[in-house]
């Protein structure tokens, strides 16, 4: 089954925010309004493989953001939200549940890390963050 991204946008979001108590999962950067967060964007798809039967891949980046007001704790929680393995790690909580809690024809996998002490030009919030990439095929 192809699933819509709206259907694995949010999926997604309730797997992070299942996974990861007290971290705030937003659907889109204008929902922003507090940190620690993690925001989710689609970044590209792949059709290719849908019109020959195959699967769509959709690629996202995952903007986490903590308060930067105490900056060495601020690096401490980044850190625990980008590592890979991890009671706060969002690769750790995808990997655990790689089909989103839709079915096994999806499979999400967090292949990367970006943009590591960065911030997010479009958010008001002063804060610290990276970008996660993560692919989801359906």
């Amino acid at each position: 089954m192809t699933y819509s991204l709206t259907q694995i946008r949010t999926a997604m979001t309730t797997t992070i925010r299942n996974s990861i108590p007290g971290l705030i999962v937003y659907r889109s950067v204008e929902e922003m309004t507090e940190v620690p967060c993690a925001i989710l964007e689609p970044r590209f798809a792949d059709f290719d493989g849908a019109m020959q039967g195959g699967d769509h891949v959709w690629h996202f980046y995952c903007y986490i953001m903590v308060s930067r007001t105490e900056p060495f704790y601020a690096y401490q929680k980044l850190d625990g939200y980008i590592t890979g393995k991890g009671s706060t790690s969002i690769p750790q909580a995808i990997e655990d549940t790689p089909n989103l809690g839709l079915d096994d024809s999806v499979f999400a996998h967090c292949y990367g890390m970006k943009d590591y002490g960065g911030s997010f030009s479009s958010a008001a919030i002063n804060h610290i963050g990276a970008v996660l990439m993560i692919t989801v095929h359906s």
